[in-house]
């Protein structure tokens, strides 16, 4: 079996498993923990095991850090303690990731309406992975929250962006026949 050990925080938004990575002191545990207030399910901090099972890449915690946080400052918070039963999940197919980096590290984008995604190879499997900017004055929570609907949509073959591209396309052609009328 691959198994694989990665840097990062676990959690299950909207039914999709995604690895919040990014440097040190970038504020994952904390972006975490948020999340978990919001209502999602923490998988694993810190130090996220990767398996692969029927071809799927699957995250697991090991039983060390299982079910707990740590926050500078504050120390080890015991998650389902804290926020309950339902603010933790033993594994879960790991399906996205995003990477929380520094302004200045954002590469440039191709497209302004649309995430920067990457793709990213675990165990030998691809996943997306999205490059995001993480400014502290920012509502992360809510942003990767927001992130993660977007790719789902995306999946789902309603792709915001391509959306907003159909509609401007449709009010520019309507123009220029007004025009040649």
């Amino acid at each position: 079996m691959t198994t694989q050990m990665i840097h990062g925080n676990m959690l299950v938004i909207k039914d999709c498993g995604v690895l919040i990575r990014g440097r040190e002191n970038m504020g994952k545990s904390e972006l975490a923990l948020a999340l978990i207030d919001r209502g999602h399910k923490l998988v694993c901090d810190d130090c996220v095991e990767l398996i692969v099972e029927k071809n799927k890449l699957i995250g697991q915690c090991p039983k060390i850090n299982n079910q707990f946080i740590h926050i500078n400052g504050i120390g080890v918070i015991y998650v389902t303690e804290l926020f309950g039963e339902n603010s933790f999940i033993e594994k879960h197919p790991l399906q996205l990731a995003i990477t929380l980096v520094k302004p200045e590290e954002m590469p440039l984008p191709d497209n302004l309406l649309t995430p920067c995604y990457e793709k990213l190879v675990l165990c030998d499997i691809e996943i997306p992975n999205i490059i995001f900017p993480a400014v502290g004055d920012r509502s992360l929570p809510l942003l990767i929250e927001t992130l993660v609907r977007s790719h789902l949509l995306k999946l789902a073959g309603r792709s915001p962006s391509d959306l907003f591209h159909e509609r401007l396309s449709e009010m520019m052609r309507a123009k220029n026949d007004k025009e040649d009328n």
